[in-house]
């Protein structure tokens, strides 16, 4: 896996707001459906957090543009 941080990109559940980024971040931004319960669970398992942009479910192509963001 890549060094720095690793985000999971998920709507649901206990997940902190994405903030701005500060050091090298890999961040997963599910299809269209969402994860599955076991690619989440395999992707926290190993050592990704969860993040949520709120509670509205976005484009993928959109969350990468609103991920981003974040940090202007």
């Amino acid at each position: 896996l890549p060094s720095g941080s690793r985000w999971v990109l998920h709507p649901h559940g206990e997940a902190e707001t994405v903030g701005p980024i500060l050091e090298p971040t890999t961040i997963f931004i599910g299809p269209e459906g969402g994860f599955t319960d076991s690619e989440l669970s395999m992707m926290l398992e190993h050592g990704c957090e969860q993040r949520s942009l709120g509670s509205l479910v976005l484009r993928a192509d959109t969350a990468a543009v609103a991920v981003l963001s974040r940090n202007i």
